[in-house]
């Protein structure tokens, strides 16, 4: 079988990452060792997007855990005690669709 070979350099400031990629013409899933590669490829990345999506922020990644917290806090209190609902696990319920919704909001942007 001929074996094909895949070279993909990502530079990201001052770190360079190469991964080579070895594959069978006829192979469908990829070897344990080209996954290794990109799982390196993928944690490099996701670094370099924390730190600059953070980079200006006073509470940095905090932020991003606060902010469904105090939604949750705020709705909780509004529909709980000023508008008299008597919903059973209110809180975690919107903590949940918060957290589904800003999924979908960031994944979608």
């Amino acid at each position: 079988m001929a074996e094909h070979v895949a070279n993909t350099t990502i530079i990201i400031s001052s770190e360079t990452v190469t991964t080579t990629t070895r594959t069978s013409k006829g192979s469908q899933m990829p070897s344990a060792s080209s996954i290794s590669h990109y799982l390196d490829v993928v944690v490099v990345l996701a670094q370099k997007d924390f730190k600059v999506r953070y980079r200006n922020s006073v509470l940095g990644f905090l932020w991003s855990l606060l902010n469904p917290l105090a939604y949750m806090v705020i709705l909780t209190l509004v529909f709980s005690f000023l508008l008299r609902m008597s919903i059973p696990n209110f809180a975690p319920w919107v903590l949940i669709g918060l957290l589904v919704w800003r999924f979908f909001s960031i994944v979608l942007e």
